[in-house]
């Protein structure tokens, strides 16, 4: 049974190395075409009066409706993660363009 689990993890290793590339280049790629598509719905849904929990999850249904229509393969953790990221590059800039206003304010 030992040599078993000893194979198993020996061929993993030596496998690993091929399959990876592949893993992170189809990761990478969906990842990279689901984010436009995850910052256009945060963007969306920013100025709303409902929780933060609600916009996520109305965030979350539109990233994998259009995703799917536009024939991206995806996972639920994918679609999560690029919400996140979207909506924190969207507090990102918000925050900046509050500084660029502060700034102007205090040069008059």
């Amino acid at each position: 049974m030992n040599s078993f689990f000893a194979f198993l993890i020996g061929a993993g290793k030596a496998l690993w190395p091929y399959i990876s590339p592949l893993l992170v280049k189809g990761t990478v790629s969906a990842l990279v075409a689901i984010l436009p598509i995850a910052r256009e719905a945060v963007l969306t849904l920013w100025g709303q009066e409902k929780s933060g929990a609600e916009k996520r999850a109305e965030a979350i249904a539109k990233v994998k409706a259009i995703a799917i229509a536009e024939g991206i393969t995806f996972s639920d953790s994918m679609v999560s993660l690029s919400v996140e990221l979207a909506l924190q590059r969207v507090k990102d800039m918000e925050t900046k363009m509050q500084e660029e206003a502060q700034k102007a304010l205090t040069k008059k």
